[in-house]
């Protein structure tokens, strides 16, 4: 069963390593996320800390898709800083594991 939940903290290693296959997958299936190649592995894991950093600081949000306990997607929302815009976010960084497009 797809279960989706907010990741507030830091994730544990199984779920981290997960992330970092995650993003490879999907910018090495053409996603167009901000890579124009498939992330290294170190690359990808200092992408998911700069955003689990982010999240600390409560300026986005992450969504992370789980089946069976193995992490299938993940959704970023970021918020604007722009005091007009404190209502609203954006949706970055929509990944799906080829797995289960």
């Amino acid at each position: 069963m797809t279960k989706i939940a907010e990741l507030k903290s830091t994730p544990s290693l199984e779920l981290f390593a997960e992330l970092v296959e995650l993003v490879q997958d999907a910018v090495g299936g053409g996603a167009s996320i901000g890579w124009t190649e498939t992330p290294t592995t170190k690359e990808a894991r200092n992408y998911w800390t700069e955003v689990l950093e982010s999240v600390g600081r409560g300026e986005r949000l992450l969504f992370v898709a789980t089946d069976d306990h193995v992490c299938a997607g993940a959704v970023q929302l970021a918020f604007p800083s722009k005091p007009n815009a404190r209502h609203r976010a954006e949706v970055q960084k929509l990944m799906v594991h080829s797995q289960y497009r």
